[in-house]
């Protein structure tokens, strides 16, 4: 039986490089990246870009050459890596991905690396977890990352769109953390009740939907075409659910807890000081990426505020 060898695989790379859609918020995703994963996918193993670089390169038989090309074809015309692949990684996890949710980006994991920063702060007066919930949880790899990283973590994550829901159940499951992480269908914080809430939770974390509808247009076929609209529409100006979450987050917080969101190019000094103008935060912080722009906002409710 014929069958692809490695020799193939330099020419493979060769061949499909100057055709290759490059995405600037998914670097990883080089040609040589790109075949690895789909040639792992070609032989029945689903793994992100990261892991596939990690492993040997199966052989294929003639199905799986069929298969190869296959993929190739669809990379080349414009679907997602993970959506052809059925992976990503998020904060050193593979996750399950599909059209269901957003796929998670590398850029979100300064806002879970945070989040682990500000627990590791956090005196918590006799109790033995830290109650989080993860507002627009998408396919729950922030909430899933959150708990896999600190076992002190619960966390109740929520959704308007219940296909990206169960996308998130499918990540907890596979990951064993539904002890710790369940999935709720809701509007923001319509989901809970702020009497209840008040006195565990700890922390509101969002990666909310902040373009500007009027940009949707704009954005790349490979993400408007196969991601959901709703996972990226902030409403006219794009600063829709950031505004909902200074208005209302405090009502749902124990003292001295945090809401911690990631924003847009250009917007995390406005929701800075929206944070700062309130009298329920007594202390905002703001973290950067590595070109300096500042991509997470995080406000600590005032203990005093009733």
């Amino acid at each position: 039986m014929n069958t692809i060898a490695m020799e193939s695989f330099p020419e493979l790379v060769a061949a499909i490089s100057p055709m290759l859609p490059a995405l600037p918020d998914k670097p990883e995703e080089n040609a040589e990246a790109t075949v690895r994963a789909l040639w792992h996918k070609a032989a029945g193993l689903a793994v992100s870009v990261e892991r596939a670089c990690e492993l040997e390169l199966p052989r294929l038989d003639e199905a799986g050459e069929v298969r190869l090309k296959a993929l190739i074809d669809k990379r080349l015309q414009g679907t997602p890596l993970a959506h052809l692949t059925g992976r990503q990684r998020f904060m050193g996890i593979d996750f399950i991905v599909d059209a269901r949710a957003l796929i998670p980006r590398k850029e979100t994991e300064l806002l879970g690396h945070t989040v682990l920063h500000l627990i590791d702060e956090m005196v918590l007066d006799g109790k033995d977890h830290v109650w989080i919930v993860d507002l627009c949880t998408g396919s729950g790899n922030l909430a899933c990352a959150l708990a896999f990283h600190q076992p002190r973590v619960r966390v109740i994550g929520s959704d308007i769109s219940i296909p990206a829901l169960t996308c998130a159940c499918d990540n907890s499951r596979m990951l064993g953390l539904d002890d710790r992480v369940r999935f709720v269908a809701g509007d923001l914080l319509e989901a809970f009740c702020a009497c209840r809430c008040k006195d565990d939770l700890s922390m509101i974390v969002c990666n909310p939907p902040y373009i500007s509808n009027g940009k949707l247009e704009k954005l790349p076929e490979e993400i408007i075409g196969h991601e959901p609209r709703e996972a990226f529409a902030g409403g006219p100006l794009g600063v829709s659910i950031l505004n909902r979450l200074v208005k209302d987050g405090a009502a749902f917080l124990a003292g001295g807890g945090w809401v911690c969101c990631e924003v847009g190019m250009g917007q995390g000094a406005w929701l800075a000081q929206r944070f700062e103008r309130t009298r329920n935060f007594q202390r905002v912080e703001t973290f950067c990426d590595r070109h300096g722009n500042i991509r997470v906002v995080a406000a600590q409710r005032n203990p005093c505020t009733a």
